[in-house]
């Protein structure tokens, strides 16, 4: 018997329906009826919980459908590929960072490559977005949100505040220049802000996230 056929018979021998079986997946109904007509197949974290709901082993889920083995092992294998470039990523990202307020700190704005910086650190942390999978454990529960929110706040401030105190980055005028020169130059202070404090923002809560795990 495959995985959608196995699904089907377990959840009538329960007589469940497939609206109770997604509230106790914390899922849609279409996603489960998706499941049993062979159309998707659920995540390895929500296989566990169908073998928990259900009360059988993961073999017994899996028995019989080779198709479904291979995705997992395919999938399995992504998830070790993304947790490696996430890692990497990450560690670069962070190391940018730091290298980047130093040498603003520092007032050293002949160092080497110091104008990419900013180019590179978006890289990497467009690289760091688009393979870290946990975003939706920040946001999970009301004191997360509140927690995820009040931090990028914070990050915002100090970004401003370093842009505005270290470099003395006249935000908002720039007397004797052209309208359309100082709107671009306010445009391209507000996309570094922003920048800075999404990656300073991404890398400390990523490291607040390993910290309670």
């Amino acid at each position: 018997m495959d995985f959608a056929k196995n699904l089907r018979a377990l959840r009538q021998q329960q007589q469940l329906t497939q609206i109770q079986v997604a509230k106790k997946l914390h899922v849609s109904r279409q996603t489960v009826s998706s499941w049993e007509n062979e159309r998707s197949y659920p995540d390895i974290e929500t296989l566990i919980q169908i073998s928990n709901t259900y009360q059988v082993s993961l073999d017994e889920l899996l028995k019989g459908d080779v198709g479904m083995v291979k995705h997992y092992q395919q999938q399995a294998a992504v998830s070790q590929r993304d947790a490696r470039i996430t890692v990497l990523s990450f560690y670069a990202t962070a190391l940018l960072l730091f290298l980047s307020y130093f040498l603003g700190m520092m007032g050293w704005s002949d160092f080497p490559l110091i104008e990419w910086l900013p180019f590179i650190i978006f890289a990497a942390t467009l690289v760091l977005t688009t393979h870290y999978q946990s975003f939706n454990g920040w946001f999970s529960t009301p004191r997360k949100r509140y927690e995820s929110i009040a931090l990028a706040v914070v990050v915002i401030a100090l970004n401003v505040a370093y842009a505005v105190t270290m470099q003395n980055i006249p935000v908002l005028h720039l007397p004797g220049y052209s309208t359309a020169y100082v709107l671009g130059y306010d445009f391209g202070i507000v996309t570094g802000l922003t920048l800075y404090s999404y990656s300073a923002f991404l890398v400390i809560k990523i490291m607040i996230t390993r910290g309670d795990a």
